[in-house]
C-alpha cells in the first residue's frame, strides 16, 4: 500500500456524474440502479448536452423522489463538456461516473468506497466491468497483464495492459478524487474520440491505480455503436499526441510499453478507416515509424490495405 498511501479511517463521500444525451429510453434504468445502491451517494449530478428527446422530463420525474438528484442543461458542447461541469459542481470528495445509457450492480458504489479507503492516494479508481451486446449476451473484456484475485489491489502497468488487450477502466466504472480530477485537467474538450483514454494516461502517468475486480458496472455497446456521439476517428487522437513526448523520468521498459500504447491506438485508427473505405488516410497513418513497434499488427492491417484497394479500388 506503499505507493497509494496509508488507509483512511473514514469513508469518503461520492458524487455521481451522468452526462446524458438522447437516452431517453435507457436514462431509467441507469438512475434506478443509481438510486438502489447499497451505499447510497451524496449526489447524483446530471448534465444534459441538449438532448432532443424526452430524457431530461425522465430526469425531472426522479427528482421528485430523490431530492438529491440535480440537473443542469448545456447547449450542444460534447460530453467531455458536460462531465467537467458536472465535476465542477459536485460536492463529493470522489466522483465516480456513469453513462446514461449503463448501469451499475447494487453494490458497486460500496466497492468504490473501498477503494477509496483502502487506496486513498490512487491516481484513479476502477471496478470490473462488462460490455452488453444485446439482451442475453454480456462479453467480458479481454483484459491481460492485471493480477487474477478477487480482492482490490493496486497496478503501476496501465500502459502494458493498454497495449495488449482491451482497456482495464471503462468509463462508467471509473471513479477519482474530485481534487485529483481537477489537477489533471478533466476531459478534453473538443474531442469527439478516446477522451477517456487521455485522462487515465495522465492518470497513469500521476502514478498507480486502484481497481476491484468484482463486475459492477455494465455498458451497452449497441446503444454507443449507433450514438450520434461517436465519431469516425481518422487521425490520432490527443492522447497519444500527448504520449509522444514521452516524459525523462520513464525507464527504458517504460518507454518501450508506451510507445506500444500509442501503436495500437494507431493501428486501431487505420483499421477502421480500412474498414470504411479511407485508404489514403489508412496509408497515412501506418507510415507513421510508431506503428513499427507492434510489427505484426502492422503488417497484417497494411495487407488489409492492399487488398482491400485491389479489389474496391
Amino acid at each position: 500500500h506503499s505507493k497509494t498511501g496509508e488507509a483512511r479511517m473514514t469513508k469518503p463521500s461520492i458524487s455521481v456524474v451522468i452526462s446524458l444525451f438522447n437516452k431517453e429510453k435507457l436514462i431509467d434504468e441507469c438512475l434506478s440502479s443509481v438510486t438502489e445502491q447499497t451505499s447510497p451517494a451524496m449526489e447524483i449530478i446530471v448534465v444534459d448536452d441538449d438532448s432532443t428527446d424526452n430524457g431530461v422530463l425522465a430526469v425531472k420525474r426522479w427528482q421528485k423522489q430523490h431530492k438529491n438528484i440535480y440537473l443542469y442543461q448545456q447547449s450542444r458542447q460534447g460530453l467531455p463538456s458536460a462531465r467537467n461541469k458536472a465535476v465542477h459542481h459536485a460536492k463529493g470528495e470522489i466522483v465516480a461516473f456513469i453513462e446514461a445509457g449503463d448501469s451499475w450492480s447494487p453494490h458497486h458504489l460500496a466497492n468504490v468506497e473501498a477503494l477509496a479507503t483502502q487506496y486513498p492516494s490512487a491516481s484513479l479508481y476502477t471496478t470490473g466491468y462488462q460490455l452488453c451486446i444485446d439482451n442475453l449476451c454480456v462479453r467480458s473484456p479481454k483484459i491481460r497483464h492485471l493480477p487474477d484475485v478477487a480482492s482490490p489491489f493496486a497496478f503501476g502497468n496501465y500502459f502494458e495492459i493498454a497495449s495488449n488487450g482491451d482497456l482495464p477502466i471503462n468509463i462508467s466504472g471509473l471513479a477519482i478524487a474530485r481534487a485529483k480530477f481537477l489537477k489533471l485537467g478533466g476531459f478534453p474538450e473538443g474531442e469527439t474520440m478516446a477522451e477517456e483514454q487521455h485522462l487515465y494516461a495522465k492518470a497513469a502517468l500521476d502514478g498507480p491505480m486502484a481497481k476491484h475486480p468484482m463486475v459492477t458496472a455494465f455498458t451497452k455497446m449497441i446503444d454507443r455503436q449507433t450514438s450520434t456521439e461517436i465519431s469516425i476517428p481518422q487521425t490520432e487522437c490527443l492522447f497519444s499526441r500527448h504520449l509522444t513526448s514521452i516524459p525523462s523520468s520513464c525507464n527504458e521498459p517504460q518507454r518501450q510499453q508506451l510507445t506500444k500504447y500509442c501503436a495500437r491506438h494507431l493501428l486501431e485508427i487505420a483499421q477502421v478507416n480500412i474498414q470504411r473505405g479511407f485508404y489514403d488516410l489508412a496509408q497515412e497513418i501506418l507510415d507513421d515509424q510508431r506503428t513499427n513497434a507492434l510489427p505484426w499488427h502492422r503488417t497484417y492491417w497494411q495487407c488489409q490495405l492492399v487488398a482491400r484497394q485491389w479489389l474496391y479500388g
